[in-house]
């Protein structure tokens, strides 16, 4: 396992050795937390940035003017309507067809 050394303020100090006495947990275990959590957040917000760039240099939209919420909900519930409709369409059909029987 490596070790780290880092300088921190008085405060932050205190604060660590605060919640170790209060908890039972050492202030190696907080600063691991914090550090693990730390570059979660990090790592997602940069790769999300560099999916985002390549995404633009790759011909995506950028920050070319955006679709309202209200339209797009709407088409998207249009697309749900036509949806539904072509399948009671089927459904009614299927129904009204006359079966074949073996042998016709």
């Amino acid at each position: 396992m490596a070790m780290l050394t880092l300088r921190v303020s008085d405060d932050l100090n205190d604060r660590l050795t605060m919640m170790a006495e209060k908890t039972g947990r050492t202030k190696t275990w907080f600063v691991k937390k914090l550090i693990r959590q730390g570059l979660d957040d990090l790592e997602e917000e940069m790769l999300l940035e560099i999916m985002y760039k390549e995404f633009v240099a790759e011909g995506g939209r950028g920050n070319e003017p955006s679709i309202p919420l209200d339209e797009l909900e709407a088409f998207f519930a249009q697309e749900d309507l036509e949806d539904q409709t072509a399948k009671k369409r089927s459904e009614t059909a299927q129904k009204t067809r006359p079966s074949r029987k073996a042998g016709d």
